[in-house]
């Protein structure tokens, strides 16, 4: 990313300063911790999605089955490249694809109420 001419920021230590890092940044890159690690790092990706960051992250496991899917960018392929290639893309129409994700967001969430809700009536049917 830094080779197309994006300032990049690893930013790690206290929460405090992390945190202000990440606010700061046009859009949060989650990439995994090694080659054979495909988990989405909900922990750290969801509440900035909760907050109507732009996140941008590598295809990880589940991403098909999670919560907030739609309502964050995957880039195609796990290699540099394309998640390079998808950060590029992202900043070109950034607040159009802030919009979007923002409804992908909305959307996601009524639906995930919606069955958590049906699951728990169910559930305290049963008893």
């Amino acid at each position: 990313m830094a080779a197309q001419g994006l300032t990049v920021a690893i930013v790690n230590g206290d929460p405090a300063n992390r945190d202000l890092g990440i606010a700061s940044a046009r859009v949060l890159v989650n990439i995994h911790y090694q080659a054979t690690y495909f988990v989405f790092e909900s922990l750290r990706c969801d509440r900035w999605i909760a907050a109507g960051h732009v996140v941008v992250s590598e295809p990880s496991w589940g991403d098909d089955t999670n919560d907030l899917r739609g309502a964050y960018v995957t880039s195609p392929e796990p290699t540099p490249h394309s998640l390079a290639a998808t950060v590029v893309r992202v900043l070109s129409d950034l607040e159009g694809t802030r919009a979007r994700l923002s409804a992908a967001l909305s959307e996601r969430l009524e639906s995930v109420r919606a069955s958590r809700a049906a699951a728990l009536a169910s559930w305290l049917a049963d008893d």
